[in-house]
């Protein structure tokens, strides 16, 4: 097989097509051009053009997993999904995807954990055990989500928080007796994912008042 013609990608400065036996054959980035030694009448092998193809896969997969993780940091799962799930990717390459971008700091499942917990602290009421219950599903180590737990708590005082919802909430509950009203007040909070001991300790002197 011959390289008969290398031609300027339309859209993409740093691409270009490559036609193999006066067909088109591939799509490449310049840098991967100079890194395979390819040019105008050079020819390769069956082997050859496997080892090119996988790397333009690659580096496709690891141009478009990046894009996404520019919207929002992603766990490492939620990567592994969105290759083997939607881009239908096997998982030995998505592998290798995930694994460069971890090598080059795109992709880090402490970095996801500590902006998750910031953005659920700072909106709305999501407690402890929510956000821990969340961050489990997204594949994230539980040592790693009880280290930036920690130290959210350490930075973060939710009795404003819980304070905040009970006001929210105190004047939704409908019930016959104090005893009642106050177990369905603690129910609803405890349902945002706050510990019981954050809720009494936040709540002992206005819900008695």
């Amino acid at each position: 097989m011959t390289i008969t013609a290398i031609e300027q990608a339309k859209k993409r400065e740093e691409r270009v097509n490559i036609f193999l036996d006066d067909e088109f054959w591939i799509g490449l980035d310049k840098n991967q051009l100079i890194q395979f030694g390819l040019h105008k009448g050079k020819t390769i092998t069956a082997e050859e053009k496997k080892i090119i193809e996988e790397d333009s896969i690659f580096y496709k997969l690891v141009e478009k997993t990046i894009n996404l993780t520019f919207i929002r940091p992603r766990s490492k799962l939620e990567v592994l999904q969105y290759l083997t799930l939607k881009k239908e990717v096997e998982d030995l390459m998505a592998n290798k995807v995930i694994e460069y971008l971890e090598s080059k700091s795109f992709l880090s499942d402490e970095k996801f954990t500590e902006w998750y917990i910031n953005n659920r602290v700072s909106q709305g009421f999501h407690g402890r055990n929510k956000i821990y219950a969340e961050l489990l599903k997204k594949g994230v180590n539980r040592s790693i989500i009880n280290q930036y737990l920690k130290e959210s708590e350490e930075n973060n005082n939710n009795t404003e928080k819980i304070q905040q919802l009970y006001n929210k909430i105190k004047n939704q509950v409908k019930v016959k007796t104090p005893m009642e009203r106050k177990n369905k007040i603690y129910q609803r909070i405890l349902g945002r994912g706050y510990t019981y001991s954050e809720i009494d300790k936040a709540l002992k002197e206005l819900i008695n008042s």
